[in-house]
């Protein structure tokens, strides 16, 4: 599961980036190919590399939710039959939860940056704020994805490891 969340991450953030440079030659790039409007070029690359980007972030947040949930229900399953597994569970649990601290803050601000550049670059074609906010969000929103890359990827790497030890746990009470 950790590959494709990964591969998805890298990939939105590859497009963002792409959109975010093709914007800056939107007009250029619209004359090149002889299109009608740049702003429609602009509201297409940019618009569907900011659903992506918002996918993979939202799929960042489910992913660390998700494992968390799974390895807090094992040991609560576990507690009736072995208390001391369920403790060293739980005890992974709580250091995998302690991940999300690495990892929630560029996902959380990749929604939070997407959603306002989408919502002002709406608000700059019709005159109501400063040229300068659209292409600032853009560029924030871009770092958050390249900036959040290591530590997302360290926090996944350990949730990894952190999973496999419950597995393992788990298995002993199967082979048992």
């Amino acid at each position: 599961m950790e590959t494709p969340v990964r591969l998805l991450y890298l990939l939105s953030t590859l497009f963002l980036s792409v959109s975010y440079v093709a914007a800056w030659f939107q007009i250029p790039i619209s004359e090149y190919f002889q299109w009608e409007s740049a702003f429609v070029f602009h509201l297409g690359s940019a618009g569907s590399s900011v659903l992506l980007s918002f996918f993979s972030d939202l799929s960042i947040l489910f992913y660390f939710i998700g494992t968390g949930l799974w390895m807090k229900d094992q040991a609560k399953a576990l507690s009736k039959n072995d208390r001391e597994r369920a403790v060293k569970i739980w005890d992974i649990y709580e250091k995998s939860s302690k991940l999300k601290a690495l990892a929630f803050p560029f996902a959380t601000f990749g929604v939070f940056f997407g959603i306002l550049t989408f919502v002002m670059g709406g608000a700059l074609q019709v005159g109501a704020v400063p040229h300068w906010v659209h292409p600032t969000l853009a560029t924030l929103l871009v770092g958050v994805h390249w900036i959040g890359i290591p530590f997302i990827f360290y926090a996944m790497n350990i949730n990894y490891d952190n999973l496999n030890l419950c597995s393992d746990l788990i298995e002993e009470d199967v082979k048992s």
